[in-house]
């Protein structure tokens, strides 16, 4: 058969495309190994100070059990229980550390002092909102300090307590004007500053958070007059809790670091790594694996991303989603996806356990509610041994 100019232009098309899939599969992480989830510890449900609370109300539509949770920089983990209504701190053996005073007592106190919260917390007829008992808290922070943040978005109210778990409040005179700042009131006056400073309508925060050093910051968004929404994180200065920078980016990780994702093409997105003035420090390329396509089998993009981080060689860590939610460690030379570890789904229905969290190795670290157990289970990401060179960045 004799090949037309046409004809042949057109092979050589299809063998150009064949390859170019064929790298695809390759760079995108096609048989990537499997990485075991380790299993750190368990804590078992129950109503004793060394259980965590599980409650399924008939008429709930949802358990009532952890609100919230983080890893501290010592390494231990830090849970609001729910049902208690008390911060518990468990060491990597399961062992109980210690209790923070019940929050509804604090909030009480708190309420007591603080006109603000009074107005929030005491409905017309005296009766006290959900509010008071942070029943609706979605996060919650231990900073360098030992101070621990509570925070609810949807009652927009912060609890601070010290390393005693003792509230730190605003002072308020009889005419509820602020005499005093003591924690949340010059966080909340500067977000305030800001959104106007930048001509925002307002600000919407997210959550707290703090990296595996202690560093604080508050995840947040911005909402303007035909204005796109921005995601960053404001840093704040642990000695007079004063917001210091804005940074464009809403991850925070090891070093003073913070991660921004962006799509380049289908499939490849680049990272920044940004230190908490908000100064690009870093970027890199990185490949969405097969494993985590998007709808319709094309590439997973930024959006697919829900949270990143950097282990402590430098690696990118990853949580994609959600077809399955799984971590993926990425090659910090080529972007290149190395492992991955499909997070498990839970053995009790309707839980949530928000999203995975580091802890000071650089490991990361995933609650999952199990048959009769909280479990706690890390990502070894230093199981990816071997690699040189990789992504640099200036701490703070």
């Amino acid at each position: 058969m004799v090949r037309t100019p046409r004809r042949r232009a057109s092979w050589f098309w299809g063998l150009q495309m064949a390859a170019l899939a064929a790298w695809a599969c390759a760079a995108s992480g096609a048989d990537l190994p499997q990485w075991p989830l380790e299993e750190l510890f368990r804590i078992p449900y129950g109503t004793a100070d060394s259980a965590i609370g599980y409650t399924q109300a008939i008429e709930a539509p949802e358990p009532w059990t952890v609100k919230a949770w983080t890893v501290t920089p010592r390494g231990t983990l830090l849970v609001l229980d729910g049902p208690s209504g008390l911060l518990k701190e468990f060491a990597t053996d399961g062992r109980l550390v210690r209790t923070l005073p019940a929050l509804k007592p604090a909030w009480e106190r708190a309420v007591q002092r603080d006109e603000k919260l009074r107005r929030l917390c005491v409905r017309a007829d005296g009766s006290t909102s959900r509010a008071l008992n942070l029943c609706t808290a979605d996060s919650v922070a231990e900073d360098s300090r030992r101070r621990t943040f509570v925070y609810s978005a949807t009652d927009s109210v912060m609890l601070i307590l010290d390393a005693e778990g003792t509230p730190i409040l605003d002072e308020y005179d009889e005419e509820g004007e602020l005499v005093a700042y003591g924690g949340w009131a010059v966080l909340e006056a500067g977000v305030a500053a800001l959104a106007g400073e930048r001509h925002w309508d307002r600000i919407h925060f997210d959550s707290v958070a703090a990296d595996t050093s202690g560093d604080l910051y508050l995840r947040c968004a911005s909402e303007g007059y035909l204005q796109k929404w921005e995601c960053f994180l404001l840093a704040v200065d642990p000695e007079r809790l004063a917001i210091t920078s804005l940074i464009p980016a809403p991850w925070p990780t090891l070093g003073g670091a913070a991660l921004r994702l962006d799509d380049v093409s289908p499939g490849v997105l680049n990272l920044y790594v940004l230190d908490r003035r908000g100064s690009e420090t870093g970027s890199m390329a990185i490949r969405s694996p097969r494993e985590v396509m998007g709808a319709g089998g094309k590439p997973a993009g930024a959006s697919a991303v829900g949270a990143a981080w950097l282990d402590a060689a430098g690696r990118p860590i990853l949580k994609w989603g959600d077809r399955p939610d799984c971590l993926v460690a990425h090659s910090r030379e080529t972007g290149d996806a190395l492992a991955w570890a499909p997070l498990p789904r839970h053995e009790r229905q309707g839980v949530y356990s928000g999203l995975p969290q580091q802890a000071p190795g650089g490991g990361i670290w995933w609650v999952h509610f199990g048959a009769d157990s909280l479990r706690v289970l890390c990502f070894p990401a230093s199981a990816a041994a071997g690699e040189g060179g990789g992504l640099s960045h200036t701490p703070d």
